[in-house]
């Protein structure tokens, strides 16, 4: 997909909901809403609020109400909006510093682009039409075109989803964002300054950007229940007991036990990610509807037991007992043997 420019993005975005919310935050805790009832309109007002603060757009087609192509008082609430127009998916990610609202560094920007990346392509596997893919300055977006009524029901399909996906996607790296689930969500508009917070060496304001899909299809009604079923019944169904749970017989003393060089000789170690930490492929990885660096981590930790974790639904419950017991051969790469002591 070639990057769209902001007059690509809004003419697919007015063609949808037909009138559009401009919310305007030229300060912390500040917000002006603009609405529009065309492209023309939106883009002559740019030039009055770029440069001073953050614009985010509606993304959902609102109920009848007649606006003036300018500012007015009221944003648009979840009960303002009579259709979806759009299924948005968030990744954002995880700021390696004590600050999380500051901008992200260009790993953690890569980080999440693999996220979205991966979800594109589960979806892709399940026959949905390609999506918007957008960088949103600090982090990825995906956006699926549909056009459904909003609804419990509607409602309902897509808390499922979300729920799922955060437990598929969602690690240490990054996080996956069910707030935007909302039918009154705003998402920044591309091709302006993402301006959050203070700017730094390594960690810069970036201006978001979008690919649109040439013949931008919609998913379907029927497409997106059926995600949600499938979902809701993998989650009522009986869960496989884990081998967390089982005795481990082995002779070793695991927390002498080198899981750098254990994961390595399996073919399973990728590379360090900060400290104690490192990015591996889980032992289960069939099982995962989707894989992206940053999934499964492992954790060294001087004088106990190193740590696993894996942030896939099917490995939820799964720690470092159930992969020693799988993989059977810990006990060669401790330094030290057990022993019981009184």
């Amino acid at each position: 997909m070639k990057m769209a420019t902001i007059n690509d993005y809004l003419k697919a975005l007015f063609r949808d909901s037909g009138i559009v919310e401009l919310r305007h935050s030229p300060s912390s805790g500040c917000w002006q809403s603009y609405w529009f009832d065309n492209a023309a309109a939106l883009l002559d007002q740019l030039p009055t609020l770029e440069g001073k603060g953050n614009i985010y757009t509606s993304l959902n087609a609102p109920k009848l109400r007649k606006i003036k192509n300018g500012r007015q008082q009221e944003p648009q609430k979840n009960e303002d909006v009579a259709f979806r127009t759009r299924i948005p998916f968030d990744f954002d990610p995880v700021r390696q510093t004590d600050n999380q609202h500051c901008p992200s560094s260009d790993d953690e920007l890569s980080a999440a682009f693999h996220k979205m990346k991966a979800l594109s392509r589960y979806l892709s596997a399940l026959d949905w039409q390609p999506g918007l893919q957008g960088m949103s300055g600090n982090g990825y977006h995906l956006q699926q075109r549909c056009h459904i009524p909003v609804n419990p029901e509607t409602s309902e399909a897509i808390s499922v989803i979300y729920k799922d996906l955060k437990a598929e996607l969602s690690d240490p790296l990054v996080q996956f964002d069910t707030s935007v689930k909302s039918p009154g969500q705003i998402f920044r508009l591309y091709g302006t300054i993402n301006r959050k917070n203070t700017e730094s060496p390594g960690r810069p304001f970036r201006r978001a950007s979008v690919w649109i899909p040439p013949n931008w299809q919609q998913v379907t009604r029927k497409q997106i229940d059926s995600l949600a079923n499938y979902f809701a019944r993998t989650n009522t169904a009986t869960k496989k007991p884990c081998n967390s749970h089982k005795t481990i017989s082995g002779s070793g003393d695991y927390a002498s036990l080198d899981i750098v060089a254990w994961f390595s000789a399996h073919g399973l170690y990728q590379h360090h990610i900060q400290e104690n930490m490192h990015d591996v492929m889980c032992p289960w990885e069939a099982e995962h509807s989707s894989s992206s660096p940053g999934d499964t981590v492992i954790f060294e930790a001087d004088g106990k037991w190193p740590g696993f974790h894996c942030n896939h639904g099917h490995c939820v419950d799964r720690k470092i007992g159930d992969v020693i017991n799988l993989l059977g051969d810990a006990d060669q790469f401790c330094t030290q043997t057990w022993r019981a002591t009184r």
